[in-house]
């Protein structure tokens, strides 16, 4: 990390897997892309992860959402936990989109 970590960006999707970028590449940066493409306000993206790749994700979406199986510093990152990847997670977070979409119609 030291010899290539102003040049890289290193994180991991599992405990047994490590992952490695130019610096300034993740997840958080493809989400802006995408966004700009298709026209999305960047304060309507919703994210959720369960892992260490998600962090800048998580860090700057409007909502985010840790998965019930994330590393506790995930689940304190994001603004909601919900249950895990192999429940009803994902329904949850869809689920809290759309109240919060309800509620917030602005966005």
């Amino acid at each position: 990390d030291e010899k290539f970590g102003e040049y890289l960006y290193m994180t991991s999707s599992g405990y047994d897997s490590i992952e490695i970028m130019e610096k300034g590449v993740n997840k958080w940066q493809g989400l802006l892309e995408l966004s700009k493409f298709l026209g999305i306000d960047t304060n309507e993206i919703a994210a959720i992860g369960d892992s260490h790749n998600d962090i800048p994700m998580l860090k700057e979406a409007n909502l985010s959402f840790a998965m019930g199986n994330a590393d506790q510093n995930l689940k304190d990152l994001a603004k909601f936990t919900v249950a895990d990847n192999n429940s009803t997670g994902i329904l949850e977070a869809v689920d809290k989109i759309l109240i919060y979409n309800k509620e917030n119609p602005s966005v």
